[in-house]
């Protein structure tokens, strides 16, 4: 199978510990091919950079500041420029690759056009890992409002949050309480394709040996 993971989280490698990482090394140590395309933030290389192995090829795509800024409303607004960049990105370096699963979180939630195109074009299955209910937490810290500007600000991306998930075949929510939340107030979305879906982790065994028991017991 051939996944695709869209991210704009910093990402190291495959091969480093992270929520997204662990889980993609379980498709991928289980004979799937991972595809990522993942930001470069404030980076002064203005083309992408392709990172490939045998099972894994990630594009790192130059994207300015869509994560760092202080300013959530700032951040949003960056990310809404970040999807055109990504719809470039797999036009031309996936275009031959067609994808069974495409996998995203939030955030952001601007990327339905990006996810829909693949989704169309490969009859791919699409999975939101939900980790961020915007833009309502923007309106629960005060950085957006339902009046006024801002209010207008709330709408478009309220519309672009219902079109993610209208795309979206399976939504995974970290917790029974999330997935009340998401059903409650988006009764268009069926409570067959939410679902409570943890964040994943590799787990490292750190134990000690006996040997060093012992001798932290006997030094301390």
């Amino acid at each position: 199978m051939n996944i695709l993971f869209l991210t704009i989280a910093r990402f190291d490698g495959i091969d480093a510990h992270s929520i997204y990482t662990d889980l993609l090394r379980c498709f991928r140590n289980n004979g799937h091919s991972i595809f990522v395309i993942a930001p470069l933030h404030n980076s002064i290389n203005k083309t992408d950079t392709v990172v490939k192995d045998t099972s894994t090829k990630v594009v790192y795509v130059p994207v300015g500041d869509a994560t760092g800024s202080n300013k959530m409303l700032k951040k949003g607004l960056d990310q809404l420029l970040v999807e055109p960049k990504y719809m470039k990105a797999i036009k031309k370096h996936f275009n031959s690759i067609k994808f069974d699963l495409v996998l995203y979180s939030t955030p952001p939630i601007t990327f339905s056009r990006v996810i829909e195109y693949v989704k169309k074009r490969d009859n791919a299955k699409t999975y939101l890992l939900l980790k961020d209910i915007f833009p309502q937490n923007a309106i629960d810290i005060g950085i957006l409002s339902k009046k006024g500007l801002k209010g207008i600000i709330y709408k478009y991306f309220r519309n672009k949050e219902k079109a993610l998930y209208r795309i979206s075949d399976r939504i995974g929510c970290m917790s029974q309480a999330n997935v009340d939340y998401v059903l409650k107030h988006n009764p268009k979305v069926s409570a067959k394709k939410v679902e409570v879906c943890p964040n994943s982790i590799e787990v490292i065994d750190k134990s000690v040996s006996l040997f060093c028991s012992r001798y932290l017991y006997q030094w301390h």
